[in-house]
């Protein structure tokens, strides 16, 4: 099965390379969009979280071709664990995508993170462990750049709203909030799981390259206390890592520009990067069409894109967009305005039921 998923992938992804007339708008804005972060050292990220791509060479081809034509410069790469060095069929299947991708000018994350590093300290640490031992044994070009610690709790765990929420103004929370986000004692273990990874593999790095982000909800405003002082939760996990990915879920994917502006007032001023995530793949949330960009097109997206673009093109800390994830942009029609329903700053789109190709 996961050979022929690879398959379709590289398929549809060489269909669209072969031609079949590309929309001009979506490629001209798609080209402006990756330019005018280039420009600026930011990045045109893409999160993947098939697990073909570091198993099969037909699904790391796929990938790479696909990340090729949309201009991608970083992948974050999902992962239960990285392959011990003595495992070498899965170490090799590793360095294979992290050479190809490396060879295109990309940089390689993983994305790691579960449910039990916050009641289960050893598990985190045993994962950063083997983050710094499958770099210690690869070869130069074989390495990972650093992680993403994406914790449910923090992501996937989000209750879903009662209804759409609006675009806030400048630095204001989206409402309702999640009831987990808004208990100071479920936020700080979160935290401190996030410090404890981070802490750890910090002081066992010793070539000080490996950069460590955390992924959170560009919204959060809850007070914690931690290491001693009480303070906003999110300044303080700005204070642990290098780097975050906010996201807007579980609202609206087209605000998360808005959404992210209270995240750039913390790290911005500390010399840290933010990424804006924009998410593609179908939510489990109560109202999904309009959670996130699923069964949308690629204008949509480019759209959402330069919004968020412009928004931020001037302000300290942003360091461009993650579309998430690669099956879902993959699977995106460039344009499906003909079938009904307007467009920013018209709307979103009809919610008329579309069917997604299921791979």
């Amino acid at each position: 099965m996961n050979h022929v998923r690879a398959a379709l992938l590289l398929a549809l992804v060489a269909l669209t390379a072969a031609g079949g007339a590309p929309d001009g708008r979506v490629v001209a804005l798609r080209e402006n969009n990756t330019s005018a972060l280039a420009a600026r050292g930011r990045v045109r990220a893409l999160t993947v979280r098939d697990r073909t791509v570091t198993r099969l060479p037909e699904a790391a081809e796929a990938l790479l071709l696909f990340c090729r034509q949309r201009g991608v410069s970083r992948l974050f790469v999902a992962a239960n664990n990285l392959p011990a060095p003595e495992n070498v069929d899965a170490s090799f299947g590793w360095s294979r995508l992290i050479t190809g991708a490396k060879r295109l000018g990309m940089s390689v994350y993983v994305v790691l993170g579960a449910a039990n590093w916050v009641t289960d300290s050893g598990t985190a640490l045993t994962q950063m462990d083997a983050l710094l031992s499958f770099n210690a044994a690869a070869l130069p070009g074989e390495t990972l750049d650093g992680v993403l610690i994406e914790l449910p709790g923090l992501n996937e765990d989000l209750a879903a709203p009662t209804s759409p929420a609006s675009a806030p103004a400048a630095g204001a929370p989206l409402t309702p909030t999640p009831a987990l986000l808004s208990d100071p004692v479920a936020v700080q273990r979160q935290v401190e799981a996030i410090a404890r990874a981070a802490r750890h593999l910090a002081a066992r790095d010793r070539s000080g390259r490996l950069r460590v982000g955390a992924s959170v909800p560009a919204w959060m405003q809850v007070q914690i206390t931690f290491d001693g002082e009480t303070r906003d939760a999110l300044r303080s996990i700005v204070d642990l890592v290098q780097f975050i990915v906010v996201h807007n879920q579980p609202n609206q994917t087209t605000d998360v520009g808005a959404a992210a502006d209270a995240a750039l007032a913390a790290a911005g001023p500390a010399g840290k990067s933010v990424l804006t995530r924009i998410d593609l793949a179908v939510s489990p949330r109560a109202i999904p069409a309009l959670a996130t960009l699923a069964r949308r097109d690629e204008l949509l997206l480019e759209t959402t894109v330069s919004d968020v673009r412009a928004r931020h093109q001037a302000a300290a800390g942003f360091g461009g967009v993650l579309l998430d994830d690669y099956v879902s942009y993959a699977t995106l029609p460039e344009e499906r305005s003909a079938r009904g329903g307007g467009y920013l700053p018209g709307g979103y789109p009809s919610a008329e039921p579309i069917t997604r190709p299921g791979f």
